[in-house]
C-alpha cells in the first residue's frame, strides 16, 4: 500500500497508508462537520393553513387557481359556468342536475319535449327530447 497525503484543518497535511474503507481520525472528524453543516438544516416547510407563509395574498391566489381549474374542466364537461369561481362552477353543475332531474320525472309521466325547449348547456338532451 502507499501512503497518501491527507489535508484537514486541524491536522494540516499529513500522510497516512491507505486501506479500502479507512480514513484518519481527523480526516474523519472533518468529514463529520461537513455532513453534519450540509444536512443539519431546518426542514422544508411548505405552506400550510395557519403556516408562516400562509398570508391572505397567498390563500387568494390558492382559491383564484382552484377556481380556473374547475372552471376548466367544466368547459371541457360542456357547461358554461357563470364565473371562474368555485361557487360559480357549482351552481352550473346544481342548473344542470336541475334540469336533468326535472327531464327524467317529466318523461317519466310520458311527457315529450321537442327540439325546441331550452336547456342549460351540458344536459343530456339526447335522453328526454325527441
Amino acid at each position: 500500500m502507499s501512503p497518501v497525503e491527507h489535508l484537514s484543518p486541524e491536522a494540516g497535511p499529513h500522510t497516512m497508508t491507505w486501506r479500502p474503507g479507512s480514513t484518519c481520525a481527523p480526516c474523519q472528524e472533518h468529514l463529520a462537520q461537513v455532513r453534519a453543516s450540509k444536512y443539519n438544516v431546518p426542514p422544508l416547510t411548505g405552506v400550510v393553513p395557519g403556516g408562516s407563509k400562509d398570508t391572505a395574498e397567498f390563500r387568494g391566489h390558492m382559491d383564484f387557481d382552484k377556481g380556473l381549474y374547475a372552471y376548466a374542466d367544466a368547459r371541457a364537461e360542456g357547461l358554461q359556468p357563470d364565473s371562474t369561481t368555485l361557487k360559480g362552477v357549482a351552481k352550473a353543475h346544481s342548473r344542470v342536475k336541475s334540469q336533468e332531474a326535472a327531464l327524467r320525472d317529466a318523461s317519466k309521466f310520458g311527457f315529450e319535449f321537442g327540439p325546441g325547449i331550452q336547456t342549460a348547456p351540458g344536459v343530456d338532451r339526447e335522453k328526454y327530447v325527441k
